[in-house]
């Protein structure tokens, strides 16, 4: 007996006698099933419909299927189920996120995967008119996801499911059209979507407070403190929110100590409050929060930095300094 190898497909031998069907020998078929899998993209990730944002793949089949005395040019092959194709050249497919396109595949255990759908003829490869059909135990799927356009549209947070769970796919003998013959299928459980947002901050913020004088600290000396976030999202618009936090903090994390010319940092002090006056802790643990601002467009904080007397001993005279440090939260 011959063996023969076609690209991506089962393997087929040649027969010695007559049948007028493929008569099954030995196996079973089985469903092989993606597990479940969360994708997570940046918001600024190109549109790419060569280079996938993810890819998974199934158990192999694990056992041959055999089937013997098959007639030269019996079809073979495979077809999607419920998929509406998106790029047929590609051989992807539509998802439940605008934007994310699908692309299964299926390999005999080569290094070289194939897409769907296809259909193949069993070929002559002896003069009996019929072959051996073995679809191998190595086979399986794998699912590829690719983002094909510059935004999504997103809506939670926790994870957009993509496609809903169950078969999309199957590996037919004889009929092509009814999903369930099938020699194995292949299946997802439930992949989910998180995107995480993309900002671009101000520089930093120098507040100048000028020539001070005793005097003027007796009551603060305040300067304001503006600044911005933008970030791109795939969610339509987000919540961004400003903490401060320094090295040099207060005992009580209300105020940030300035270091004086003479070197001491108990005689000055910079408080921030913020939008609403409200004095914010430089610990990193108070913060003000603008919700939704349209993606792409600018969070703005308003704040304001006051500058006053820390104790009854005046500072040295000359050029006084302190330094903190704005961290966001976006969502």
């Amino acid at each position: 007996m011959r063996w023969r190898t076609l690209l991506l497909m089962p393997l087929f031998l040649g027969a010695g006698s007559a049948r007028a069907l493929c008569d099954w020998q030995s196996g079973y078929p089985a469903i092989l099933t993606v597990p479940d899998q969360v994708i997570t993209i940046a918001a600024d990730a190109p549109a790419d419909s060569t280079t996938p944002i993810a890819s998974f793949e199934t158990p192999r089949l694990g056992h041959n299927i055999f089937y013997t005395y098959c007639p030269v040019g019996t079809e073979v092959g495979r077809r999607v189920i419920g998929l509406e194709s998106y790029n047929a050249q590609n051989k992807t497919f539509k998802t439940n996120i605008p934007g994310i396109v699908i692309k299964p595949l299926w390999t005999n255990g080569l290094p070289e995967w194939g897409g769907f759908p296809t259909t193949v003829y069993m070929p002559k490869v002896d003069e009996s008119g019929y072959v051996y059909f073995r679809f191998p135990d190595v086979s399986g799927y794998k699912v590829e996801f690719y983002k094909v356009a510059d935004t999504l549209q997103l809506n939670n947070p926790a994870g957009d499911l993509i496609m809903p769970p169950g078969p999309i796919g199957y590996f037919y003998l004889i009929v092509s059209n009814d999903p369930n013959n099938y020699l194995s299928k292949l299946a997802l459980s439930e992949i989910k979507i998180i995107s995480t947002p993309v900002c671009t901050a101000d520089s930093a913020k120098t507040v100048n407070f000028g020539k001070v004088t005793a005097k003027m600290l007796e009551s603060g000396v305040s300067e304001k403190l503006d600044f911005a976030i933008n970030c791109k999202t795939d969610y339509g618009n987000y919540s961004a929110t400003a903490y401060i936090t320094t090295d040099t903090p207060s005992y009580d994390a209300a105020s940030i100590m300035v270091k004086d010319a003479g070197g001491s940092s108990g005689r000055l002090r910079i408080t921030i409050k913020d939008s609403q006056n409200r004095a914010l802790k430089v610990n990193g643990k108070d913060g003000e929060q603008i919700t939704s601002t349209l993606s792409q467009n600018s969070a703005e904080f308003h704040w304001t930095a006051e500058l006053s007397a820390a104790g009854l001993v005046q500072p040295s005279a000359g050029a006084f300094s302190a330094k903190a440090e704005i961290i966001f939260d976006i969502t």
